[in-house]
């Protein structure tokens, strides 16, 4: 909890380390009324739409949005230079639609969006699709109640079962389920489930939970933003999870944008928070490099430094935002300009070709994030770092190392931070 602080109102408490959502939810409340921003936030406001403004010289949005009042909706319409989009990405779950026999399934199908509890699920027999965080957190609280447990991985996520401390199944007290590499294949009328190895399980299935991520989803930007949820790939050049669900690849990123962040043919259309877990692609400017680790982002830094970085491009690159169409402006030359945007999405396409990955990790960051947070600062020109991530990269290795020790226990680990030391308590 203490590390993913923004930089300028730490959590109250430290006497605890991890701590359920509740808790979380007060400090972002008591964060906004520290900075008095409760007064900018138009509340039961859903966004219907966004529109480029249809003007030839500067760009521009037309937004239009709907309150919900107590008898009624009211409908406004915002004329605005720039839109930041900050709409989150787990809302829209992902469930594969290549699995046959859905629609004749007698048991029932759950996203780990929907599950709450474990009580529904006393004595059934669950099938647990996806070894993630959310697989292997659901799966240890199934393991206590249910009567038959399979916990099944894709082949390419195998070699993550096992962490350089012990494997983290056993960890997380999941030693005595049913583990099956691969995915589920088909489901029956007698309520088997199949899998892609061929194997099928020894009795009917009551519940399958998949832990299989989210879609972007954002179906308030107009198709005149440009904005593509999916990768302008050929299919030959597709990874081969892609190219065998072609058509399921739109929602498994946002495109085209630079560092994540930035749409390179419409600057002032800014998304802040798309980057996660487990991959960081970078080297330069084009991120390439993939860097292996199971691990997790800091969010509130992420978002925080993201913001920091687009206020100082706004500040040092106004041409870029809001200058005349076509214009790069006097001296605006290299990253920063409409055509260094674009080719530096040139150079980030073909080198995710010649990684061969699927789209679905497009936006992956996790144990080199600091790579991410640094080098976004240095090309923004930020010189004071926005934290000491030096020091928040140490906290952070040791949490992720006392997870895959003891996935059931390192919950109750407490951290101790300060300026510019920390410790641990066991």
């Amino acid at each position: 909890m203490q590390a993913m602080a923004f930089s300028d109102l730490p959590f109250t408490d430290d006497s605890i380390s991890f701590v359920h959502h509740p808790v979380v939810l007060a400090y972002l409340q008591r964060y906004a009324q520290h900075h008095n921003l409760l007064q900018h936030i138009h509340f039961n406001t859903t966004v219907t739409s966004v529109t480029p403004r249809n003007n030839k010289d500067t760009e521009g949005w037309i937004i239009r949005t709907m309150t919900q009042e107590s008898q009624s909706e009211r409908k406004e319409e915002w004329e605005v230079d720039a839109v930041v989009v900050c709409s989150g990405h787990f809302f829209e779950p992902y469930i594969p639609r290549e699995i046959e026999g859905v629609e004749r399934f007698p048991g029932q199908l759950v996203h780990s969006r929907d599950y709450r509890t474990p009580t529904p699920f006393i004595d059934h027999v669950c099938v647990v699709v996806g070894a993630g965080p959310s697989g292997v957190d659901v799966a240890r609280e199934l393991s206590g109640v249910v009567k038959k447990l399979y916990l099944c991985t894709r082949e390419r996520d195998a070699g993550l079962v096992k962490g350089a401390v012990g494997d983290r199944f056993a960890s997380a007290g999941l030693a005595a389920c049913e583990r099956v590499t691969g995915s589920v294949r088909r489901v029956t009328p007698e309520g088997l489930v199949e899998f892609s190895d061929g194997s099928v399980t020894s009795e009917r299935v009551d519940t399958v939970v998949f832990c299989t991520g989210y879609y972007y989803h954002m179906p308030f930007l107009d198709p005149a933003c440009d904005v593509e949820f999916s990768l302008p790939l050929s299919k030959e050049s597709m990874d081969e999870e892609d190219a065998e669900v072609e058509g399921e690849c739109a929602g498994r990123c946002v495109a085209p944008l630079y560092a994540h962040l930035i749409h390179i043919r419409h600057p002032s259309l800014i998304f802040v928070g798309l980057p996660f877990k487990v991959f960081l692609l970078t080297q330069t400017h084009a991120l390439t490099k993939i860097t292996h680790t199971h691990t997790q982002i800091l969010p509130f830094p992420c978002f925080e430094v993201q913001a920091r970085c687009v206020v100082e491009l706004m500040k040092q690159h106004p041409q870029l935002f809001w200058g005349r169409k076509g214009e790069e402006g006097e001296g605006e030359t290299g990253l920063w300009t409409r055509k260094g945007l674009e080719a530096a999405w040139r150079d980030l396409l073909e080198a995710w070709k010649q990684k061969g990955l699927p789209q679905r990790y497009f936006h992956l960051l996790g144990g080199n994030q600091w790579a991410y947070f640094k080098g976004l600062e240095r090309e923004c020109g930020i010189t004071e770092p926005t934290f000491n991530w030096k020091f928040l990269e140490e906290v952070y290795n040791d949490v992720s190392n006392a997870r895959i020790r003891d996935q059931q226990g390192y919950r109750n680990l407490v951290y101790h931070l300060k300026a510019e030391s920390w410790k641990r308590i066991e």
